[in-house]
């Protein structure tokens, strides 16, 4: 790695190509970021940053950079010190969470057809009744996802299954948050909504989290 210079920081072709190679979760990827930011980019490799910064920084809980920091070491992501934090260089020890499957190259698809397997004499579902069964599974995806799968997701499937899942949504606002604000006002208003208390309506609150700090932005 390059030390500092004057208003930019040099990151070699290899380490960031093993960046988008290994993805990480949004959060992970943002706490990873900002230790990248005032270690390496300071020409450091090693700096005592606490989590009560990153967590102030990034408009984060205190438990989920805690969370994230766990992971990062656990994929070797980042190496500890002590009470200092650095950045593993050597992206050939990055692990990933977990491999995403991709389909054979040449397997066909037929349209309309179930590919679930049917015994001799069972009926077969018609297309329609198979289009209703995966609309069905489509709406209810984000309600049935657990708490370590929905960290698994990036940007917007992640604000779409937190809101959904935690805060109790409606889809239709849910979207309409998604046309009107963009994914950092989003995300920083919903931590803040997450630790509100005795909250009467919940639309009209988070809407005026979302104008609130979207005003504070453009100061």
């Amino acid at each position: 790695m390059r030390k500092r210079n004057k208003d930019f920081m040099m990151v070699p072709n290899k380490f960031w190509e093993a960046l988008y190679f290994k993805p990480l979760p949004c959060n992970e990827r943002r706490v990873f970021d900002y230790i990248y930011r005032y270690t390496l980019g300071w020409g450091l490799k090693f700096k005592d940053i606490s989590t009560f910064e990153i967590s102030k920084k990034l408009g984060l809980l205190g438990s989920t950079v805690r969370k994230a920091i766990r992971e990062l070491i656990r994929k070797r992501r980042i190496v500890k010190n002590g009470d200092m934090k650095g950045i593993q260089t050597d992206y050939t020890l990055w692990l990933v969470g977990q491999e995403i499957p991709t389909n054979e190259v040449g397997q066909e698809r037929y349209a309309g057809r179930s590919k679930r397997v049917h015994l001799v004499g069972q009926e077969i579902p018609l297309i329609k009744d198979t289009l209703k069964d995966k609309k069905k599974r489509q709406e209810n995806f984000y309600m049935k996802l657990s708490g370590k799968e929905i960290e698994k997701l990036e940007s917007e499937d992640w604000y779409r299954a937190v809101m959904w899942n935690y805060g109790k949504f409606g889809m239709e606002y849910i979207e309409r948050t998604i046309k009107k604000y963009d994914y950092r006002t989003r995300m920083s208003c919903w931590y803040l909504y997450e630790e509100a208390k005795n909250v009467k309506n919940k639309e009209a609150f988070f809407s005026h989290l979302l104008r609130n700090y979207q005003e504070k932005e453009k100061l």
